[in-house]
């Protein structure tokens, strides 16, 4: 999807290299050397506001564990299916779609779904049930328990202690009370790059990240709801602007854009490793934005009218605004986000491998 004035930019891109990008200033803490009383009240702030954010976490990964034991009781044995890892693994994918139809409100800060999504994503699990054989008004009744027990108070912990465990060069482990997460060596040197806070916080911070997303992916082995763009594709668009291209929709994990040119889920614990923040918050007027959203309808809907809002703006203001948008081939043909996406009014073109 590209702006009218789309046709002004390519020659100016191709006059001008891909500017450097300046390192990365030190924070005051590093450049004085020795920390003043108010530079050390603020990193006292600091650590407890992430001190908090875990105990919250922690509270948070409570209750989806209830979520899952809920639905594990009252609703995935009526869904039938014979008992193997393939029908297992597809009766919590009927999870993770209520849970992103709800947008996991009010567990996540993803903000509050509208009424038609969760009217949508109750209807969806609803005639999965009926189909299975159990009547409408019980069925009914499972989801609202559902729905009661994903809506339980959070309760944060409170003894807040990270460690770290190296197992050689294949894993780094963070635990904190009966919690374990999880990362490569190269994805948490990935995170240390992108962390923005003191260095001295930076095991809470990825430990915060990661508890986040492991909450999000909802199961331990969850997740598979959004495609990674390969980094040859990135890179390939990064050449072609001849500027940084912005990602709609990453992670600290995932990013290939870096610090600052992204935009993802979160934006309290993502914000601590770059992320500019939600991309339906923000101002998009020019350039290129690579967007790639989860495989879930009503996000690809409101990520279609909001490019159509933000190519709007950009050609009332004459600037130059091109969306790379990315979303499954098997999509069908009447799905309407993609009907409204190709029907837009502005360029289209539509590509497939």
């Amino acid at each position: 999807m590209i702006s009218q004035n789309w046709s002004k930019l390519k020659p100016q891109c191709a006059k001008k290299p891909r500017p450097k990008r300046a390192p990365d200033r030190p924070s005051k803490l590093v450049r004085r050397g020795s920390k003043t009383k108010r530079s050390k009240h603020r990193e006292e702030v600091s650590k407890n506001r992430l001190l908090q954010w875990v105990g919250l976490e922690l509270g948070r990964w409570d209750v989806m564990d209830e979520v899952v034991a809920g639905y594990d009781l009252h609703i995935s044995p009526s869904l039938g299916g014979a008992d193997s890892k393939r029908n297992e693994q597809k009766r919590k994918r009927h999870l993770e779609a209520w849970l992103w139809a709800r947008m996991f409100h009010p567990l996540l800060p993803l903000g509050e779904p509208s009424a038609e999504a969760l009217k949508h994503g109750d209807e969806q699990l609803l005639q999965k049930l009926v189909n299975a054989g159990l009547g409408k008004k019980e069925a009914r009744a499972r989801i609202r328990k559902l729905a009661i027990i994903l809506s339980s108070e959070i309760v944060p912990a409170t003894d807040i202690r990270v460690q770290v465990d190296k197992h050689g060069s294949d894993l780094i482990k963070l635990r904190c009370g009966k919690r374990t997460v999880e990362v490569l060596p190269r994805h948490f040197a990935k995170l240390r790059d992108l962390h923005v806070g003191s260095s001295l916080q930076l095991h809470l911070a990825v430990f915060l990240v990661l508890a986040r997303y492991r909450v999000l992916q909802v199961h331990e082995k969850g997740g598979g709801n959004q495609g990674a763009l390969p980094d040859s594709v990135f890179g390939v668009l990064q050449k072609w602007f001849s500027k940084p291209v912005i990602e709609a929709f990453a992670s600290p994990l995932n990013t290939l854009a870096g610090a600052g040119y992204y935009h993802s889920a979160f934006s309290d614990v993502d914000g601590l490793f770059g992320s500019r923040g939600s991309f339906f918050e923000a101002s998009i007027l020019e350039g290129v934005v690579e967007v790639n959203p989860p495989f879930d309808e009503d996000i690809i809907w409101r990520t279609a009218v909001f490019c159509q809002q933000c190519l709007e703006r950009a050609t009332a203001e004459k600037k130059m605004l091109a969306f790379v948008v990315v979303i499954p081939e098997t999509v069908p043909k009447q799905y309407h986000p993609t009907v409204l996406l190709v029907a837009s009014g502005y360029d289209v073109v539509v590509w497939k491998p």
